[in-house]
């Protein structure tokens, strides 16, 4: 799902369904195995922990599949498609997205990411991840690098700047264990 974890999505038939009733029985029987309410928040820290991009805020049209680090889910191989001429054309050496982990505070969207005194990219999603400890979110590079172990800095909108390092995605688990229920050792 959009959060990395192991879940569920529920779908409805709309009005025909008593959603407040199905609200009410899902966390009567899920309470007694540990079930909670969770909040947009930590749906969002938990998506930007796991590496999952949100088209429009982390990437958009704009923007390659190479350059958002989505080339893992092309096959030019395949055969024909639309967009497989001009993915076949495009420079795959363009990687502007990655994930940055700044100890000293949480990462805002649209805050400015600095190279010494130049500005290189930006926030466009950012959160406390309480796993890392540490603020995490998403950086998009004005320009393709090899930014991968850097450490730049964060200004937000008053000014302040705190040190981050630029790692590649996602921040834990490539392999996909948890949502898949083969690792159950985080909480």
């Amino acid at each position: 799902g959009w959060t990395g974890e192991m879940g569920y999505e529920i779908y409805t038939q709309g009005e025909a369904t008593d959603c407040s009733e199905l609200w009410d029985h899902l966390f009567n029987v899920g309470r007694p195995h540990g079930m909670v309410f969770g909040s947009i928040s930590s749906m969002e820290m938990r998506r930007i922990e796991a590496g999952i991009l949100d088209s429009g805020t982390d990437f958009d049209l704009s923007m390659t599949p190479y350059e958002a680090g989505l080339d893992g889910f092309i096959d030019l191989d395949k055969g024909d498609f639309i967009g497989r001429t001009a993915l076949l054309a495009a420079d795959k050496d363009v990687k502007r997205l990655f994930g940055l982990k700044c100890p000293g505070g949480i990462p805002g969207y649209r805050e400015k990411i600095f190279d010494g005194h130049t500005a290189v990219g930006h926030v466009t999603a950012g959160a406390w991840s309480p796993y890392l400890k540490s603020g995490i979110g998403y950086v998009r590079f004005s320009s393709p690098a090899n930014w991968a172990g850097r450490k730049l800095l964060v200004k937000n909108a008053e000014g302040k700047a705190f040190d981050c390092e630029i790692l590649d995605l996602p921040f834990y688990d490539p392999e996909k264990l948890i949502p898949r229920g083969i690792d159950t050792s985080l909480p």
